[in-house]
């Protein structure tokens, strides 16, 4: 369990700290505030994942194992999930999280315009 970070309770588990987003915060059982890891911190740790799988890649080309993609994989989640244990969170203002929902569904919306020609 993790701490909310406004009234200090341990009242967020993991998976609700991992998939917390400012669109979709961890809210706290005690006091009902939101809260998530910062985008920053999420992306970094998304993309840090991305850059310990590529000398993966690497290996497993020059040494010809399947082994060795097994145990990169398995080191790479386990660095992601570590870093998502250690990130702190942060509080997510109501208005902060009318503005990603916005920004979310803007974003799938630009997705789906392509489709639209083709």
């Amino acid at each position: 369990m993790y701490s909310c970070p406004v009234c200090s309770e341990k009242t967020i588990g993991f998976p609700r700290k991992w998939l917390s987003s400012s669109s979709n915060p961890a809210m706290c059982s005690r006091c009902g505030a939101g809260s998530a890891i910062r985008v920053a911190d999420a992306a970094g740790y998304l993309a840090g994942s991305f850059v310990l799988l590529t000398p993966t890649g690497f290996a497993v080309v020059w040494l010809h194992s399947f082994l060795v993609a097994v145990l990169g994989l398995v080191v790479t989640v386990c660095w992601y999930l570590w870093r998502q244990h250690k990130a702190t969170l942060v509080v997510v203002a109501e208005s902060e999280q009318r503005t990603a929902k916005r920004s979310a569904w803007l974003a799938v919306l630009a997705c789906l315009v392509p489709s639209l020609f083709s």
